[in-house]
Formats: C-alpha cells, structure tokens, sequence
C-alpha cells in the first residue's frame, strides 16, 4: 500500500465525517445566527474537500488528472443543480449565501455588475466546457 493511497483513505474519511457531523450540528441549531454561520462554514468547506478528493480519486483511477477535472465539473454543476432543486426546492443556478464559494461568486459577480445566478451558470458551464476540451485529445 503506498502513502498516496492511506492519505486518500484518511483525508476521505475525514471529510466524510466532519461533513456529515457538522452538517447534522447545523440542522440541529438555530438558522441565521453566529454559530450556524460557523457551522456551515465546516460542513460547506468539508463538503468541498469531498468533490475535490472525488476528482482526484477519479483522476488518479483513470491515470488521468483531466478525467478527475472532468469529475469536478460535473459534481459541481450537476450536484450544486440536483441539491438546489429537490432539496432546496429552488431554481437549478440558485447561490445561497452560506458556502463560501457561493459568497466568493456574489462577490465576483457584484463587482461585475452581473447578477449572480447568470454568472454562476456561466462559470459552471464554462468550468465543464473547458474540462471536455481538454479531455478530448486523450479521447480520440
């Protein structure tokens, strides 16, 4: 067994469950105060560590690290997409304002001028797009 793959057995792991516990925490408080604030910060960001460990577990399977990108865009349009839309009961391109990159997109998007679902989805597509241009020579 090689240190790549114990340090992909505990880093997933543990995301996996500061996720989850952090998330049961959150549902378990109050909304909109300073430590449901800070909750969502852990479960967000582990939630985030788990689709950048799935990109890279994929990526590394394939022996390829555009698979693995490939994986990541996805996830994040299609399980950002699915969440907000029969969890949330919100639109597909909805932002919250509770994960940090949903915040960072807000941002962005302001300075732009833009309103921010529109940039979301760009991004999100653009994300994807670029992820498939660059696997396509690796395809053919």
């Amino acid at each position: 067994m090689t240190w790549e793959i114990i340090i992909l057995i505990i880093t997933g792991i543990a995301a996996l469950i500061i996720q989850m516990v952090y998330f049961l925490l959150d549902d378990r408080n109050e909304n909109h105060t300073k430590k449901d604030r800070r909750l969502k910060l852990w479960w967000h960001a582990a939630a985030g560590a788990i689709h950048i460990w799935m990109g890279y577990a994929v990526g590394r399977i394939a022996h390829d690290w555009h698979t693995g990108f490939l994986m990541g865009s996805l996830t994040w349009m299609v399980f950002d997409g699915a969440i907000n839309t029969w969890v949330l009961h919100r639109e597909w391109w909805y932002i919250g304002d509770t994960a940090q990159i949903d915040i960072a997109q807000r941002w962005v998007a302001g300075i732009l001028h833009i309103e921010h679902r529109a940039f979301s989805a760009t991004l999100k597509i653009a994300t994807l797009a670029y992820s498939i241009l660059l696997l396509i020579p690796n395809v053919i």
